[in-house]
């Protein structure tokens, strides 16, 4: 799959979600309810996308995070290094894009952990668009929890 980065930028909603250890604090919300968690994503450069992650927290209020999304010679196209800058630490891993449509939809994750993500630009899907999603991801590898 090559990825266009200009195409990709822009607001999704994260409207399913599984191993994602690093959201634990996120509230959670089902796919067809408006989704609080989102990523933005603004095209740097030809090779670079600033990321802005927020959610609604479970104890109230906003949780943001920044970071860089860059190709890598070395990744295959879909997969990009994902960097965030946590106070004290700065932590990176490989972001793979199992699909894309730009104007719709994302499957993003990592079948070593078990980590999943659909991705919306719109706040939440209908069943078919969550039946769909997860038909792709079990095409791809991935057990659906839930």
């Amino acid at each position: 799959m090559s990825l266009d980065l200009a195409r990709y930028q822009g607001l999704f909603y994260e409207v399913y979600r599984q191993n994602a250890y690093f959201e634990f604090l996120c509230k959670t919300q089902s796919y067809n309810q408006q989704s609080t968690v989102t990523a933005n994503y603004t095209l740097l450069d030809k090779e670079t996308m600033k990321v802005v992650n927020k959610c609604s927290s479970i104890y109230n209020g906003i949780i943001s995070v920044e970071g860089t999304a860059k190709k890598d010679v070395n990744l295959p196209e879909n997969q990009l290094v994902l960097t965030f800058d946590f106070p004290g630490n700065n932590t990176s891993s490989i972001y793979q894009i199992f699909y894309t449509d730009y104007d719709n939809f994302s499957i993003v994750g990592n079948l070593e952990t078990g980590y999943l993500s659909f991705l919306s630009r719109t706040s939440s899907i209908s069943d078919a668009n969550y039946n769909l999603l997860c038909a792709l991801a079990i095409s791809y590898g991935f057990k659906i929890i839930g």
